[in-house]
């Protein structure tokens, strides 16, 4: 069939024969080497390295806005006069000896004074000697020495940035002599806070607070309840931050944390109230005796 086909061809004239020979050219060229793309198609993407990929960042979640505290809840626990619901208690770590316990109280009146009363319980390493003011002696009744607990630092650093330092005299329900040893008592405590350096008179005022006798427990004479009956307790008063604390303000305060036995720890406490007392059971009025620089004003 070639051939025919072959011999029909040359029976063309020259010209056809010379364009038919020159397309089979091209044809054989092109199934030999392969026709080029449409230029209708589109040009290649262009390879990128991994390390020319852009990096993706991912946007971070918007932050979820903190949940707001909830606002203090202060209860009402004598009239006009309330307490926040959290009562914090901190040890404090005088050297060489049991941590003394501080309770600490924020308190408001309905007369817009607020401010805190933090309660020192000392009773644990300072007790009056039996019918003394001014002889101190350790629950294993030896004696001590209430400048040494004022002075540590760990009382100083606390004492010295309240507005009031208040010192309670006590007597014990076993029969002690009675001739004003409370107040007395106050006085001499409140005599050896005044003359510590960490305390700035011009800020800090001093008083000593008599509170009476002990009246309900009976307990047994130098037995550990009977101790902390007469044992030293200082109250810490101040008022809220940039407010001035008036007087009947810090009065209310005061009897209200007395009044209202309002101490978490009744483990360690043992059933020990401060609303026993005298002057306080019986509701009398306080009174405050101030004492700076060893003069001695009643208020």
């Amino acid at each position: 069939m070639v051939q025919v086909v072959l011999e029909s061809v040359q029976s063309w004239p020259l010209f056809f024969r010379i364009l038919m020979f020159a397309a089979w050219a091209l044809l054989g060229w092109g199934l030999l080497i392969g026709f080029p793309e449409s230029s209708s198609s589109a040009p290649p993407e262009p390879r990128i390295e991994e390390s020319e990929k852009p990096e993706v960042v991912t946007p971070p979640e918007p932050e979820s806005e903190p949940e707001p505290e909830p606002e203090p809840t202060y209860v009402e626990v004598s009239s006009g006069v309330f307490v926040l619901d959290l009562v914090i208690v901190e040890s404090l770590d005088i050297p060489e000896g049991t941590p003394v316990e501080v309770h600490k109280f924020d308190v408001k009146t309905d007369a817009g004074a607020s401010g805190s009363v933090d309660v020192f319980l000392l009773f644990d390493r300072a007790v009056w000697r039996w019918g003394k003011s001014d002889q101190y002696i350790d629950t294993e009744k030896a004696a001590t020495q209430i400048e040494d607990i004022l002075d540590s630092s760990a009382f100083a650093n606390e004492a010295d940035m309240y507005d009031a330092l208040v010192c309670l005299g006590t007597e014990s329900s076993a029969g002690e002599p009675t001739n004003q040893l409370a107040k007395q008592r106050a006085l001499d405590v409140c005599n050896a806070v005044a003359s510590r350096n960490f305390v700035d008179h011009d800020l800090t005022k001093v008083y000593g607070l008599p509170i009476g006798i002990h009246e309900e427990s009976g307990a047994k004479r130098n037995s550990k309840a009977e101790l902390r009956e007469r044992g030293v307790i200082i109250l810490g008063v101040k008022g809220a931050p940039g407010e001035h604390l008036s007087e009947d303000g810090r009065n209310r305060m005061v009897r209200t944390i007395l009044e209202q036995d309002l101490f978490v720890n009744r483990d360690t406490l043992q059933g020990f109230k401060l609303s026993s007392y005298s002057r306080i059971q019986g509701g009398q009025p306080l009174e405050f005796v101030r004492v700076s620089y060893g003069a001695i004003n009643r208020e």
